[in-house]
Order: C-alpha cells, then structure tokens, then sequence
C-alpha cells in the first residue's frame, strides 16, 4: 500500500551559484551524508552540480512522501540517496528519522527515482507499507 508520494524539481543553475559563494562548503556539509560526500569528492564539478541538486531533489521528495518536510522530523542527513548494485538510487533514513516518524523500516519501503536534464535535476520518492 501507497503511504505517500512525493515530487522536487532543482533548478542546475541555482546549485551551481550556491556552490560557487562562499557558503558552499557549508552547503555540502548539511545536505550530504558521509557516504554521499565521499562519492561527490570523485565526481567532476559539472557532476558535482548534478549530484548535488539530484540529492537535494530526492531527499525533499522523500520527506514530502512521509508528509513531513525536511525540518522538525527528519533533515537531510537523516536521508541517504547513494547508488545499487545496479545503479539504481537505494534511499535510506537514519534509525533517528524512522524513530521520530513512529514507523518501523522492517514494514516500510522507500523507492526513489533520480533525473538530470540540462538545466534541472527532478526526483520522485514513492514511501510504501510493504
């Protein structure tokens, strides 16, 4: 069953100027996790800029599908995007995030899709009770 669904589009453009001022240190350090961060370090900075705003899009897709937002519930470092085995988005939360929801992830599944055009990346998260 459906829990939620949820939608972010991010303009490439926007990233890339946020990354480029001063703050964009700063910028990484909130939104990624140590696993994500560690893959954004060996990506060119064109892909960085994708990787980024792609992150940024499926983690606020994902706290729209729980129907809380990034904030009070979960932030962004309790969501983690990184790729599968087959290259596929594997989306996680922390213990935290799950435990702040009042759900249980052994009855929950998380399905996010991640896309890059030329000037957005969009993403899609569908949260379902298994």
């Amino acid at each position: 069953m459906i829990v939620g669904i949820g939608l972010d589009v991010v303009g490439l453009e926007r990233v890339a100027r946020r990354l480029s001022e001063g703050d964009g240190e700063r910028i990484v350090r909130r939104l990624l996790t140590d696993v994500e961060r560690r893959i954004w370090e060996g990506l060119s900075e064109k892909r960085r800029v994708e990787f980024l705003a792609g992150r940024f899009a499926a983690k606020e897709a994902v706290a729209k599908a729980f129907g809380c937002g990034i904030g009070g519930v979960m932030g962004f470092r309790d969501i983690e995007v990184v790729p599968g085995e087959r290259g596929t988005p594997v989306c996680r939360l922390s213990a935290e995030a799950w435990k702040r929801l009042g759900l249980s992830e052994r009855e929950h599944a998380i399905h996010v899709s991640v896309t890059h055009e030329k000037t957005t990346a969009a993403a899609m998260a569908v949260v379902e009770r298994k």
